[in-house]
This record gives structure tokens, C-alpha cells and sequence, in this order.
């Protein structure tokens, strides 16, 4: 059975009458297979001891710790508080890291976004529809990742 919500918007589409469909990205277009976003922050904490990235008397609690306390510093800098994930990294402790490039471990959380989302297919033929009936289609979002990066992770091409 369809949701009613997916049902009505799709009456929306092909009423005409809008030109723009525009999503929310996380819990909408795509979903995490992690409970909460920074329960993500442990498990790259465990693949960066794995890799031997940061010391040997790091924890993965204690990579969640300081991959939040860096993203707090990185909020407190800027008067928007919204940043960047690079931004973030900047703030994270360079002693905490084995070759003191903290930029270093970015890529690897960034893989681990990119596993752990999945596209919500119902979103997916929501924009499929409204694609084929000409309207635009917009993402939002408001977390610290770029344009480049939330378009890797959902996969999908908006105008």
C-alpha cells in the first residue's frame, strides 16, 4: 500500500501547477543504517586504529569524542555555526593523529557516509516523476557537508 503522504505529492507533480520539487536529504531522499549520525563516528574510529592512523592508545569512543569536540570548536568560530567537514578537521587536535594531518582522516568518514546511507526508493521515484514532468529538483540539507559531497552520497543528480 502507498503512503498517503508519497501519493499526495505525486498528485502535486502532476498537477502543473509547481516547478520545483525540493527534498530534504537525511531521513527523506536517503536514510543511515547507523541509529544516530555520530554513532558513524565510532566506527571510522575503529577502522583509523585499524589502518594505524591515529596511536595505538586511541579508542573509538575516543575518536567520537574528539571528532565532536573538533566540530564544536569548528561551530564557535564561525558566526553562522555552519561548517564544512574540512572546516571540522581543521579543528580536530593535529597530536592525535599519527602523521599530524588531521585532513587526513577525512576521506575515510567520508566513505564511511557513503556506506553507511541508502536511498529511500519511494524519494527516488519521486524525483524520477517530477524529472519527467519538468520540474527542477533541489536538495537540502543542513549538515557540514558540501554540494559535491551530499551529491556523492545520495547518488542521484539534481539541477
Amino acid at each position: 500500500m502507498k503512503d498517503r503522504r508519497i501519493a499526495s505529492i505525486e498528485q502535486l507533480i502532476d498537477s502543473g501547477n509547481y516547478k520545483l520539487l525540493s527534498l530534504d536529504i537525511f531521513d527523506t531522499v536517503v536514510y543511515r543504517t547507523v541509529p544516530r549520525p555520530k554513532d558513524l563516528f565510532f566506527l571510522v574510529g575503529r577502522e583509523l586504529l585499524k589502518q594505524g592512523l591515529i596511536w595505538d592508545s586511541s579508542t573509538p569512543e575516543s575518536f567520537t569524542r574528539e571528532r565532536m569536540a573538533a566540530e564544536e570548536r569548528a561551530r564557535l568560530k564561525k558566526p553562522s555555526y555552519e561548517v564544512t567537514l574540512e572546516e571540522i578537521y581543521a579543528c580536530f587536535p593535529k597530536g592525535y593523529v599519527r602523521n599530524g594531518d588531521p585532513q587526513a582522516l577525512l576521506g575515510i568518514e567520508l566513505a564511511f557516509e557513503q556506506a553507511s546511507v541508502r536511498l529511500n526508493p519511494d524519494m527516488k521515484a519521486l524525483i524520477d516523476r517530477a524529472k519527467s514532468k519538468g520540474l527542477a529538483t533541489a536538495f537540502v540539507s543542513d549538515t557540514y557537508f558540501t554540494q559535491e559531497q551530499l551529491q556523492s552520497l545520495v547518488g542521484v543528480d539534481v539541477d
